[in-house]
């Protein structure tokens, strides 16, 4: 009956949990902000007019026309079931100078500058097990892993409006990497890693890109082995499906390259638990789809992964007004029956995921995407 307290209780949860950790200070804003936030849910909830008995009252509108309803939920049946590790979340690569229409929005989130000390990350970690993260985005595929013989340079990320994504270079440290592992075990999060798919890959004559250079793959998948650490799944790039994103490769030669990280897998884990192997990570686009998963072959990949961003650009001034739109949210619906189809009829064997799906492309909107209003479209997405 209290359901509206939940988050007021969690918050309760860990300061009693972890109270010689906080001073008074910090304990009240625990407390105080999810307080807050579950009245205000509540007083919405009550406003929308779930068992609500009188649609006059307060300043309501109310005119002749208006029924009062009783809304009565059957949990008696599951209308359908989601994996153990459904929950799950994105850490990117962005750094602090990534802007989009006049707003830095990252600051230091993503997986190389984030702190890995700070105690609420973990405890936020912990509590949300079983959940899935994945580490990547758009950069991934200029990520160099300082590890091995380079036939790249390792070099942090500068920004160069010239080059894609506004950025040049990106290095992942083994320190870091081992760092960042060290937490996701210690917590228990699976890991979802996104690879360089343009790693030394070559421009042919034509314009395409040539085939994959997995050998920084290699050793980085081979490290991670070493140090004992178990990766849940290996992804190959980052919107290269299709037209792409910036840049894309042909469906023919995807294939390849993903039979060859498939391959790496099973030689490097040919005596642990093999992770997933996932691809394309990208926007659906039926016919490319179709010819990677029919070149690629059976079994190719455990998982193909999507990205929904149905809301256009952080910079749209009617994103709330699509929000609260179920008709225009259920657009996306004729996707996931096409990704369903092609699966079925192509690769049965193979299951569909939701690699990215933050809406509003370009860093969202602030006060829209990360607020309230935004927990109508996760709605409809786990609907």
């Amino acid at each position: 009956m209290l359901w509206f307290l939940n988050p007021a209780l969690s918050a309760l949860r860990i300061v009693l949990r972890d109270a010689d950790r906080f001073d008074t200070c910090t304990k009240m804003k625990i407390l105080l902000i999810p307080l807050i936030v579950s009245l205000l849910h509540l007083v919405v909830t009550l406003l929308v007019g779930i068992r609500y008995e009188n649609p006059c009252h307060g300043s309501l509108v109310c005119n002749d026309n208006v029924v009062s309803v009783k809304v009565e939920v059957n949990s008696s049946a599951a209308v359908a079931t989601v994996d153990e590790h459904f929950l799950c979340a994105t850490l990117d690569w962005w750094p602090p100078e990534k802007c989009d229409y006049g707003t830095c929005a990252w600051g230091n989130t993503s997986l190389l500058n984030v702190d890995l000390s700070n105690h609420l990350f973990e405890v936020a970690l912990r509590d949300l097990s079983p959940l899935r993260i994945r580490l990547g985005g758009s950069l991934q595929d200029q990520v160099v892993y300082d590890i091995g013989d380079l036939q790249v340079e390792c070099r942090p990320f500068e920004y160069n409006a010239s080059h894609m994504f506004n950025f040049q270079g990106g290095c992942l440290s083994m320190e870091r990497w081992t760092a960042l592992l060290t937490l996701f075990n210690k917590t228990s999060t699976k890991v979802a890693f996104g690879l360089n798919a343009l790693y030394n890959r070559p421009k042919l004559a034509s314009g395409a890109w040539g085939p994959w250079d997995p050998s920084n793959a290699h050793d980085f998948i081979q490290y991670t082995i070493a140090q004992g650490f178990q990766v849940d799944a290996w992804q190959l790039g980052n919107e290269l499906s299709g037209s792409g994103v910036r840049t894309s490769v042909p469906a023919l030669q995807y294939a390849e390259d993903v039979t060859k990280l498939r391959d790496i897998v099973a030689v490097l884990h040919a005596n642990t638990a093999k992770p997933l192997v996932i691809a394309p990570d990208g926007f659906f686009d039926y016919s490319w789809w179709e010819a990677f998963l029919k070149a690629a072959g059976p079994g190719s990949v455990n998982f193909t992964t999507r990205h929904i961003y149905n809301l256009g650009p952080g910079v749209s001034q009617d994103l709330v007004e699509k929000i609260l739109n179920p008709q225009y949210l259920d657009g996306e619906k004729r996707t996931f029956g096409s990704v369903n189809e092609l699966l079925q009829r192509v690769a049965p064997s193979t299951g569909a995921w939701i690699g990215e799906a933050g809406g509003a492309y370009n860093s969202g909107r602030h006060l829209v995407t990360d607020a309230f209003a935004f927990s109508f479209c996760w709605g409809w997405l786990h609907h």
